[in-house]
């Protein structure tokens, strides 16, 4: 923007002595926004999978002389 359209004693600032103050938030958002909810899926799906296995041992244990084990791959 040239000079002649700014207010008398109005200058340009630029970002460059600020950019090391948006450190922190773009770090607090990266966290907030990827970290947290890939980190809580992927400890979900370990989760489901443990108690998957150990649901179908159980079952399988139980009900061993059923005759509709057969059906089941």
């Amino acid at each position: 923007m040239p000079e002649s359209r700014l207010r008398p004693g109005l200058t340009w600032v630029t970002a460059e002595p600020y950019t090391h103050l948006m450190l922190g938030p773009i770090l607090i958002v990266l966290i907030l926004v990827v970290l947290i909810p890939v980190g809580f899926l992927m400890s979900t799906t370990l989760a489901a999978a443990v108690m998957g296995f150990l649901l179908k041992d159980n079952a399988e244990r139980v009900n061993a002389d059923s005759e509709l084990l057969e059906t089941n791959w």
